[in-house]
């Protein structure tokens, strides 16, 4: 499934943290495409989480898969010592900016409360030719943690115009700095790469050209999206 002659580069992020970039990760990701294509209609928007799209589980091996070339490549360079769960699922981007949700509108983190010893990582995969689709962005708060509370705390009851006037933005998915987010680095997408990272950093897809989002899998924004529980090398 992995491509033996794939590339790999770790970037060191502002706040101390990285993420590793790797390019023509999947042997044949062709064939990956072509069975978003044949389950176009099995997509579907899931109410569990804010995700501006419908998804896709992948089938149990794909999760095996990943799980072990994040484990054997990745996990460690990250500063996790043992894998204790994987989810798997494609997924396309569609929603247009003045539908998004006040949370989709903001940086967010992967992954729910955390026992000591414990993270969360994650990965994008790419899956997608036309590069203005945009890649991932990575941010920093701005403001201390009970002011960054509070403002989340108030968008859960707050009306999409209302959230306009509290973070001073227009409808739009996050790609730049603001009074309450630094961003810090842009991965740029390209057809299979991969980028893994630290799901407690704050992240967004970098949507420059919502006109361009698509339900098609040929030519929307196409990914596949994994999530890692972890045990954390001590500190």
């Amino acid at each position: 499934m992995f491509n033996p002659n794939l590339s790999m580069n770790r970037v060191a992020l502002s706040d101390g943290r990285s993420y590793v970039v790797v390019d023509n990760i999947l042997r044949e990701p062709e064939q990956v495409v072509a069975h978003a294509v044949a389950r176009r209609a099995d997509f579907s928007q899931e109410v569990s989480h804010y995700y501006p799209g419908p998804e896709l589980r992948l089938p149990q091996g794909a999760h095996g898969a990943f799980e072990a070339f994040f484990s054997q490549t990745i996990r460690g360079q990250l500063g996790g010592r043992r894998t204790r769960s994987t989810t798997c699922r494609m997924s396309m981007v569609t929603r247009k900016p003045e539908d998004l949700e006040p949370f989709q509108r903001i940086p967010h983190v992967d992954g729910g409360p955390l026992q000591p010893g414990e993270g969360n990582f994650a990965m994008v995969l790419y899956l997608f030719e036309d590069e203005r689709l945009g890649g991932t962005s990575f941010f920093r708060p701005r403001v201390d943690a009970a002011t960054l509370s509070t403002m989340m705390a108030r968008a859960q009851h707050m009306d999409r115009d209302a959230f306009s006037s509290l973070i001073d933005s227009a409808p739009a998915y996050p790609t730049k700095t603001n009074a309450y987010f630094e961003k810090m680095a842009t991965v740029p997408a390209a057809f299979n790469r991969a980028v893994f990272y630290d799901g407690s950093i704050y992240h967004s897809g970098d949507i420059r050209h919502p006109e361009l989002l698509s339900a098609d899998p040929e030519k929307g924004r196409l990914t596949i999206n994994a999530f890692f529980g972890v045990r954390l090398n001590a500190r």
